[in-house]
Formats: structure tokens, sequence, C-alpha cells
């Protein structure tokens, strides 16, 4: 029989306590040292003889400054990067999902995670470097210079939905179930408690203490889901020892067509268009590419975070299945598979270490939520509608006067930056707000997170996925295929969300309908959602490509190199972000000899050769990356 814990022991409670200090106070340095930067900044411009000089590091006043809070300055290292993707990724649905799935379906629960490396290794290199030469904040933002501004404030829209349905609401509900089994409070308390402890250091330091909080997380989740896993296969002697103790379906990574959440077809066809989407075109997740100082440093980053979610279905699935195998009650309720393997198998100590870990998860994913949501309102509606705004009011004055407003707009556009500030830290409130009163919904549409979040995903992502894809393949996909592709795609995916959830929540009007009918809702409703998804993504792309060779083709502007696969050589030539806005200019120094001038070519010659070295490491890291996710369909075969 499991035995219940009531409450936490004064150690674990001490280990919880150091770990939010830790976090706090990274958190508040990132923030708030950026104040005191600005307040230096200020006094030594008024210290300077001349009132017209400034202090030549003027420029890093950076938490007043919409780059930095939204981008962290672009100028985040890659490791950095890494860290934060990982962290950003992993939640409390991760730790409660991942477990319960691997206690119900096994193994197979791990495609998920391993499918996701190939769409990281996509996102590389090919995307990061269109994303980082398009000097964007957001992805609306690549999309309108791609497409159009319809197309930009659609997907702003709709990301902003999504990330209600599947990550708001879903990681405070999966956090509520930690606190409810562990301290026994209810859900709307830790509902609360999370937010306004996520929102303290996320809204005062902007994306900078995010990422680097998250990097500290980062260290937790890894050393308390290796603990776990260490723990549990001393317990059962191993993994072959495991496997006996299993239905023998649960211990392969290959599943047969009618298998009801992974069979093979939909893992292959269809989990890489969802993969796709969460890595390549998810704003949460990208936001910390833009952040990259350079090229390399995204690329490397994404690699690492590539090799780091191997470690998942270690650290949660196996677990997952260590918890139905020693305990009854976990085969009737999967959900508490990783809960209860935390209470009576890990020691004084080691459980607050996992009690941590699963914080900082649900922390990070709320954060970096958050964030995101504020920087899609703010710079892709918000700020659209100021510029319009003040276009209507300049085209109402004279021409005389139209010059002289120029100046005052443009004075006020750069007074604007703590507007946008403001305004990106309120519409991340409201967005919370709106996500825990989806908590109850949440509920009804599914008891299984894991799965909830990939059916929800299946069902919105394929017409985004496709949309970015052939944006950046296929130069003459333009903004009606875009546009309708995305519309239709949204019908067509909540359509079958919505009736999915009335039939489950009513099966007479499955049961009772209409042959035609019923065979109908058979093929658009009970069908797998991995294959369905396939399926949908196939749809998408033939309604883009119709519909782009049918209408007219797109723009220079809407092609040029920094957009769209024009030559594959840009791709590996490690150019800066701003470079496309200048002419082409050989990094020389010339130094006069008499009448001769001549031309130190090292410095060109040395960005040349550190290009070429970090573009072959990366080349090696993901050749080793490769190797390894294949080494693990083989194994786990």
């Amino acid at each position: 029989d499991i035995q219940e814990v009531q409450g936490i022991h004064w150690v674990d409670g001490i280990v919880i306590g150091v770990y939010f200090v830790f976090v706090f106070a990274v958190g508040i340095y990132c923030g708030f040292s950026k104040y005191f930067k600005r307040w230096y900044h200020k006094y030594i411009r008024r210290r300077l003889s001349s009132g017209n000089q400034e202090s030549p590091d003027a420029e890093e006043e950076q938490n007043s400054n919409s780059s930095s809070f939204f981008l962290a300055g672009k100028d985040v290292s890659w490791w950095a990067v890494g860290c934060s993707l990982f962290a950003s990724n992993i939640g409390s649905e991760h730790f409660i999902g991942l477990a319960s799935s691997g206690a119900q379906d096994g193994i197979c629960t791990s495609f998920g995670e391993w499918t996701s490396i190939f769409a990281i290794m996509l996102l590389a290199w090919l995307f990061v470097p269109y994303y980082l030469r398009s000097a964007v904040y957001t992805l609306p933002e690549f999309i309108e210079k791609r497409f159009s501004k319809s197309c930009r404030m659609y997907l702003t829209v709709i990301s902003l939905v999504m990330y209600v349905l599947t990550k708001i609401s879903v990681a405070l509900f999966a956090g509520s179930i930690v606190f409810k089994v562990l301290l026994g409070w209810n859900i709307w308390v830790s509902a609360t408690v999370l937010v306004v402890a996520t929102g303290l250091y996320t809204v005062s330091g902007g994306l900078s203490a995010v990422i680097y909080t998250e990097v500290a997380q980062t260290f937790i989740l890894i050393v308390g889901g290796i603990t776990v896993f260490i723990i549990c296969m001393v317990d059962v002697g191993g993994y072959s020892n495991l496997s006996k103790n299993l239905p023998d379906n649960m211990s392969h990574l290959w599943q047969p067509l009618n298998h009801p959440n992974f069979p093979w077809t939909g893992v292959v066809f269809g989990m890489p268009f969802v993969s796709i989407w969460y890595w390549c075109t998810d704003q949460v997740i990208v936001q910390r590419i833009l952040s990259a100082k350079n090229l390399p440093s995204a690329t490397r980053g994404c690699l690492l975070a590539g090799f780091m979610k191997i470690l998942p279905p270690f650290m949660m699935v196996v677990p997952g299945m260590v918890s139905r195998s020693l305990y009854a009650s976990v085969r009737k309720d999967p959900n508490t598979a990783f809960i209860v393997l935390v209470q009576n198998r890990l020691p004084i100590g080691a459980r607050g270490i996992m009690m941590a870990a699963m914080l900082a998860a649900l922390m990070s994913s709320l954060a970096s939520v958050f964030h995101s949501s504020s920087t899609l309102f703010t710079m892709d509606i918000y700020r659209e509608f100021k510029k319009r705004r003040q276009e209507r009011s300049r085209e109402e004055t004279t021409s005389s006067i139209q010059e002289v407003d120029e100046q005052e707009i443009l004075v006020h556009d750069e007074s604007n930056e703590k507007e946008y500030v403001l305004v990106g830290r309120i519409a991340g409130v409201v967005v919370t707000i709106v996500g825990i009163a989806w908590i109850p919904l949440v509920q009804l549409l599914s008891q299984q997170l894991y799965i909830y979040t990939h059916k929800v995903m299946s069902y919105t992502a394929p017409p985004i996925a496709i949309v970015f894809l052939l944006g950046i393949l296929w130069r003459r996909s333009n903004s009606y295929g875009a546009f309708t592709t995305m519309v239709v795609g949204f019908i067509f995916g909540m359509t079958r969300l919505i009736l999915e959830a009335i039939i489950t929540s009513n099966p007479n009007i499955y049961t009772k309908s209409p042959s035609f009918i019923h065979a109908i809702l058979t093929v658009y409703i009970k069908s797998n959602f991995l294959n369905f998804c396939a399926c949908f993504s196939l749809l998408s792309a033939i309604v883009m490509i119709v519909v782009s060779l049918a209408t007219k083709a797109p723009s220079q502007d809407q092609t040029q190199w920094a957009l769209t696969l024009s030559h594959l050589k840009d791709m590996f030539e490690g150019k800066d972000r701003s470079e496309p806005e200048q002419p082409e200019q050989p990094d020389i120094m010339s130094v006069e000899s008499g009448s001769t001038q001549v031309e130190d070519v090292r410095p060109q010659r040395m960005s040349f050769l550190r290009n070429s070295v970090a573009h072959l490491v990366n080349v090696g890291l993901t050749l080793v990356l490769l190797g390894g996710v294949v080494a693990l369909y083989i194994g786990f075969a």
C-alpha cells in the first residue's frame, strides 16, 4: 500500500527554500542591475563638460529599451541559449504527463521527445539564419515581411490562443496536482502562488532574467531527474528486469497501426509537423534564438538543447514505467505515477531536490510563456496599432506641418520604448488570468496532460508549420496561399477539437447518428490524432500550393535573401543580422605609405577563419547528435 506523505520534512523545506533564494537572486540581479547601469550612465553624462557629448556606453541603458526587455539585448551566449531552450520546454506537465503516459503506454512515449531533436536540428540549420538576418522581434513580424500584415495579425492572435490552450492552463494544472498531493493546497491557491512567484522575476527583469534564471533551473532539472532514474533502476534491477514486469509492448519503441496513441504511421508522418511548429515556429522557443549574439552561437545553442532532449525519457518516462510495476494504484490512476514515486522511493533531502526541480520546470515554462505573450501582443498588435494611428494623423496635416510632425513622431517613438515595456508586462498579466480561467476546461477535455497537449497541437499546428516551411523553401508561395492555409486549417482543426470534446462528453451523439454521418465522424473524429495530423499537414500543403499558384507571385521584397532560400551559400556565410541593410564592404584596414596604399586583410581572414571553424564544430556536433538519436531508435526498437 502507498503511504501518503503529510506535508514535507524540514530538510526538504530547507532545500526548496535555498532553491527559491538562488533563483530570485539571479532574476533580481539580471533585472535591477540594468537600472543601476542606466542611473550610472545618466550620472556620467551630467558630468561631461560638453552638453552635446554622450557617454560612450549610453546605448547600454537597457531595461527601458524594448530590444533589451524582449530580446535580452541580443547578446546571450550559446550555452545560455541552449539551457534556456531546454528549461522552457520541460515543465511540470512533462513530469506529470510523460510519467503518466510512460506508465500507461511505455517507452513509445519517448517518440515525442526524440522526434523533436530532428526539429531542433532543422531549426539550427534552416530557420535560424533567416530569423536572425531578418532582424525581427517576433515570428509574426517575420511572416509580415515574407507574406503580408494580415498574415502577421492572424498568426499573432492564433499564437496567443494556443498559449492559453496548450501552455499556461496546462502548466498551472500540472503544478496544482503537485501541490495538492504534496501540500494539500487546492487548485486555485496553487495556481495563484505559482503565477505570483514566476511573475516577480519575469516582469521585473525582462528576457535576461528569464534566460539566466532558466540556466540555473536547468541544472536542478537534470540533477533531480537523473537522481530519480538512478534510484528507479536500482529498485527494479535494471531496464531488462523492468521489461519483464510489464506488458511486452510497453518496452518497445515502435508500435503497430492499431496503437491508440503512438502508431508508427502517426509518429513518422504526423509528429514531425507538431515538432516543427513547437521548435521552429513558436515564439516561446524561437525568442531564445533571437536573443543570441550571432549565428554560430544560435546554432550551437540549438544543438546543446538537442543533446539535452535525449534525457527526458530517462528522467520521466522510465520512472513512470517503474512506478507502474511497483504500485497497483498507479495502474488505476497513471497521473499519480511520478508523484507517488517521489513520495515513496526518494530519501529525505533528495525529495526536496526533486520538488525543487518540478517547481523549476513549472516556473521556467510559465516565465517563457509570460514573456513571449507580452512580446507578441506589444510588438505585433499594440505597436502596429500606434503606427497606423500616427500615419493617419500625418495624412491629415499639411505638407509644411507634416515635416515638423515627422520629427516629433520620431522623438515620440524613441520615448515610447518605456511604454512598450509597460504594455508588454500588462499583456502578460492578462494572458495569465485567462489561462487560469481555462484550467477547469482542461479537466473536462482530457485527463491525460501529455496526450491533451499533443492533441491540441495536432489539431492546430500543421497549417502554421507548413506556412513557415514553404515560406522559406519555396519562393513562389505568397500571402494569399499563406493566409488561406492558416484560416482553413484553423477551422478544420478546431472543428475536430470541438466535436471530439462534445462526443466524449455525450457519446450518444456518435452512436445514435445516421450511418452516413457515423462514417464521417469515424474518420474525422475517431481516427488517431497523430494520423490525423499527418493527413492535416498534407491537406495544408496542398491548399497553400494550389492557392499560391492560382494567384500572383510575391514581390521581390518578399523573396529577398533574408527571407527565403534564395542562395544556399547564404546559410554558411555567417553574416551578422545587420548586414542585409548595409552594402557589402570588406573588413580591411588601410595604411597609406607615400603614394602606395597597403591593405591589411588579416582581420577579414581571421573573421572568415573563425566563422569556418565555428561552422565545422557545429556540423560535427550535428552529426554526433544525429547518430545518437538513430542509436536510440535502434536500441529501444
